[in-house]
């Protein structure tokens, strides 16, 4: 068997090359924010945000790091997958992003301890970082210091977008005691909570990671010495990086022709048990993903056929925790 890229020494050894570069940069500036607060009743309070915020490209995007998978097929090179015949290359350049964002919520407390709240927010973003392909020439195998038998290889990285990039949402949260229900109802509290996100920016941003829907909700029973929870959890499709370049269907000429990445949306079941034996200790049971839902990798564009997109499907099973936790 041959190991994976990078995984062992011998493999780093004779995959990888070290290479000298010294960078610098430096940047510095004011990030102020407000926030305000107002009582409009004894249950009702209206909130209002305004910050301007700075994000920073993580180190892995910015150390000075040249991957290459000279291959017919995906490689994993300890880092992550590189498509077949493509270069992945930091941008040390890559400044941050800074952010303009506001948010307006109003929370209504109930006489029984229930909450419900509704925000809206937004956020304009310069700078943002956007994925830039395409295919390498001569000049740019220069400037990464490879050889010519790289040429016409699909390239990829991170860059500051001249267009602005932005993010609205709305959000709710529920949480209310559920004491209208004889017998039982003083021990019962049902959550439930949902955020929908719209995301606008120029067709290369890179909104990877972010997911526009997501939902939770839960019932807890509370007794003397026993608490049961059980959650539902949503997360939508959540956006990867595109697949582009010849082996995804582009060609030269056109190399952001592709797929796009995707993880399916997916719902998991999570219950939790505890049992208290003193003030301080306490026995707990928890299930993850109770029925055992899978994670579905989809790589589509507009020509694909819906029982086409399906790429790798992941079965993490049930993990189940028992314990004893205690304070001292």
């Amino acid at each position: 068997l041959t190991p994976t890229p990078g995984l062992t020494l011998a493999s780093v050894a004779s995959t990888w090359k070290e290479r000298g570069l010294d960078v610098e940069q430096s940047y510095d500036g004011y990030y102020p924010s407000l926030h305000l607060n107002y009582n409009a009743t004894e249950n009702l309070v209206l909130r209002a945000a305004y910050a301007y915020s700075l994000g920073r490209p993580d180190f892995g995007n910015i150390l000075p790091l040249v991957r290459v998978n000279d291959t017919d097929l995906i490689q994993n090179d300890g880092i992550g997958n590189i498509n077949p015949r493509t270069i992945i290359y930091n941008n040390t350049a890559l400044k941050p992003w800074e952010g303009r964002g506001w948010d307006l919520s109003a929370e209504y407390y109930s006489r029984n301890g229930g909450l419900v709240s509704v925000g809206v927010f937004g956020k304009e973003i310069e700078n943002f970082f956007g994925t830039r392909s395409g295919v390498a020439s001569a000049a740019d195998l220069e400037f990464l210091g490879l050889t010519s038998e790289y040429l016409g290889y699909a390239t990829q990285t991170l860059y500051n977008l001249n267009s602005k990039a932005k993010i609205t949402g709305v959000e709710m949260n529920i949480r209310q005691p559920l004491t209208f229900i004889p017998g039982v109802g003083d021990k019962l509290e049902f959550y439930f909570n949902v955020t929908k996100l719209n995301l606008q920016g120029g067709s290369r941003s890179d909104f990877n990671g972010f997911i526009k829907e997501s939902a939770s909700t839960g019932l807890t029973f509370r007794a003397k010495k026993i608490t049961l929870r059980a959650n539902v959890n949503f997360r939508g499709r959540q956006a990867q990086t595109a697949q582009t370049g010849a082996a995804f269907g582009g060609v030269p000429t056109d190399p952001a022709v592709g797929y796009y990445q995707y993880f399916d949306d997916r719902y998991v079941v999570d219950v939790n048990a505890e049992y208290r034996l003193s003030k301080k200790m306490a026995l707990f049971a928890n299930a993850r993903n109770l029925f055992n839902s899978s994670q579905d990798l989809l790589r589509y564009n507009d020509l694909t056929p819906d029982h086409a997109q399906l790429f790798q499907r992941e079965e993490f099973g049930i993990q189940i925790t028992v314990g004893v936790k205690g304070t001292f």
